[in-house]
């Protein structure tokens, strides 16, 4: 039942009612709290912090994130993990603080290839890459870029094309 809550906050987060999300968000939580399931918990955190993160409140984004990591640590969920560090990086980068954003990003790296999570890795090195890219960072970026295009382009990803832009904008640069 959690779980299908969580699914209906998916839902209503895709047509950007994010009320009607955080509402269905918290039904999960409150449904798997009573029932001592830890794991979906921290599945309706990250979706809730998303849900801060799209409205700019990049502090309450933090702070569930934060919670979704505890869990993710006491379960032992690396993919999780891997996924909400590379989210906080994406906080940090919003913020404009790109330091802290890489820092994040890297320990997002670190999991990715330890887990074998190719298409996570290319969403990193993306990740990575735009920073460089403001940054006049070139040659790094575009190093990240075209390792992000070898993996979508292998997985068969739609986001090799936001990818090819994006090399595309650092060839014109260099």
């Amino acid at each position: 039942m959690a779980g299908s809550y969580n699914n209906i906050g998916l839902i209503y987060d895709a047509r950007g009612d994010y009320d009607g999300a955080l509402e269905w968000y918290q039904k999960s939580i409150a449904i798997t709290e009573e029932l001592g399931n830890r794991a979906v918990p921290a599945t309706s955190y990250n979706n809730i912090a998303a849900i801060h993160y799209a409205r700019g409140d990049y502090d309450g984004a933090l702070e569930w994130y934060q919670k979704s990591i505890a869990l993710q640590e006491e379960l032992g969920d690396r993919a999780g993990l891997a996924t909400s560090y590379n989210n906080i990086g994406l906080i940090y980068d919003a913020r404009g603080d790109y330091d802290g954003a890489l820092v994040w990003y890297e320990k997002s790296v670190a999991l990715k290839e330890e887990l074998g999570d190719r298409a996570g890795l290319a969403t990193t090195y993306n990740n990575i890459a735009v920073i460089y890219l403001s940054q006049g960072r070139l040659q790094e970026a575009l190093r990240l870029l075209e390792r992000a295009e070898q993996i979508f382009a292998a997985i068969g990803s739609p986001n090799v094309e936001v990818v090819r832009k994006s090399l595309a904008e650092v060839r014109r640069r260099m």
